[in-house]
């Protein structure tokens, strides 16, 4: 036995002097490290699919927090305000943000001025990715106020970036946009490859880059002197989203390999129900002819029945409630239904929840809809322009563009298997 190791070591000796030398004059690294890739071998294909999907990601995390506030979902951690985030609450939200969708909107400007030449550019991926890059960087200041954004993504040069206020990023989302337009309404532009959003319509991109620009100057009126005349330039444009058509959202799928159903309908649906829905909002949306749309009953009760009733009317909890969970709700709780989820519809059917159940997950995230547009145009003629006629007829047609969506979507009530 010591023989066969003083053998095998020998050999391994050999072997390592060999490798030495060998390393001396031949070149043996024929691949380059993926973990030392530079801007430069990234796909700009690629880095925009990240893009769109960093979105979308940054949207359902950040609109979740969100919804917890404003008793459109439960606040569950604590029945006070101020105990309800941590320090940690919004982690995902910067990490989408900043090393994902910012970051990589960077990386892609550097690909898309190199494809430029005399006959063709990038221009396409440009104005969409910029874009996408305002929608964030508005969002990031509506929820924290000022924000990195001048000094931000210069990595190992600057960990530590100076904010930047709320109008300086605002001023800067309305600059991207408007370079946007400049770029859609360019020729010899390459087409987007792989668009999740629009499937390569770019006069759908120009239509919600408009809608931005309204919202920018609707949200900044406190603080922008030019609020009314930016807002009426999109105004007087009309071309903004201007029919749920033209809705800026993405569209989840019923796949679970790889997993691409809609986060709620995964939370609620296929591991059974287990999120307690907000009574509050419950309470709201009595009567309002998409309720049915929005919330699944599993157990058929009248959710607005308290106290319960031997274990019927239980749905939900109220605003605040901080209480542990207790297992043996989850089969009569209320749970988001067919729309935006991709759940089921409410028709009375009872039943606890399950993967297949309803649209299966084929739900969307709406990001900037018609319905938003017409709601915005409705505060801009109001407070901007003192015109309370059409500030009244854009709140109609936005009520009712929200009303017809919903109402068919996955083609509604009736619609297979909802």
């Amino acid at each position: 036995m010591t023989k066969y190791m003083n053998i095998l070591k020998s050999v391994a000796v050999v072997a390592a002097l060999f490798a030495v030398v060998s390393c001396e004059t031949i070149e043996t690294d024929l691949t380059e490290d993926p973990n030392q890739l530079t801007a430069n071998d990234a796909n700009i294909e690629f880095l925009f699919n990240s893009n769109q999907i960093a979105l979308v990601s940054f949207f359902q995390n950040l609109q979740f927090q969100e919804a917890t506030v404003s008793r459109m979902e439960l606040m569950r951690n604590s029945p006070f305000y101020a105990s309800q985030y941590d320090a940690g609450s919004f982690d995902g939200a910067w990490t989408r943000a900043y090393a994902n969708l910012l970051n990589e909107t960077k990386q892609l400007k550097v690909i898309a001025a190199e494809i430029e030449t005399d006959v063709v550019n990038a221009n396409n991926y440009i104005a969409a990715a910029q874009i996408l890059e305002a929608y964030t960087i508005v969002t990031l200041v509506d929820t924290f106020g000022d924000i990195p954004f001048s000094e931000a993504l210069q990595g190992s040069d600057n960990f530590d970036p100076g904010r930047d206020s709320g109008e300086s990023v605002y001023a800067a989302a309305r600059e991207l946009l408007l370079n946007a337009i400049v770029r859609i309404n360019g020729t010899n532009s390459v087409d987007l490859a792989s668009d999740l959003y629009f499937n390569g319509d770019m006069n759908k991109w120009k239509a919600l880059a408009n809608s931005l620009l309204l919202k920018v100057a609707v949200s900044s009126r406190l603080n922008n002197s030019n609020e009314a005349t930016e807002a009426n330039a999109v105004i007087n444009g009309a071309d903004f989203i201007s029919s749920n058509a033209g809705d800026f959202e993405f569209k989840w799928s019923t796949s679970a390999e790889p997993e691409s159903r809609h986060p709620l309908f995964q939370a609620q649906y296929v591991g059974g129900a287990g999120t307690y829905m907000s009574n509050a909002m419950l309470s709201r949306m009595d009567g309002d002819p998409r309720f049915n749309y929005y919330f699944y009953q599993q157990d058929g009760a009248d959710p607005f029945q308290y106290p319960p009733a031997g274990g019927n009317g239980f749905e939900g909890r109220a605003h605040g409630d901080a209480g542990p969970s207790v297992a043996s709700d989850y089969p009569r709780i209320t749970v988001h239904g067919l729309y935006p989820a991709g759940g089921k519809y409410n028709d009375g059917t009872t039943g606890a929840t399950s993967g297949t159940m309803g649209a299966a997950g084929a739900g969307i995230s709406p990001i900037m809809t018609h319905a938003f547009t017409q709601f915005l145009l409705a505060e801009a003629q109001l407070t901007l322009n003192n015109n309370a006629g059409a500030a009244r007829n854009a709140l109609i047609a936005g009520v009712t563009a929200s009303m017809d969506k919903v109402t068919g979507f996955q083609g509604g009530a009736g619609g297979a298997d909802n």
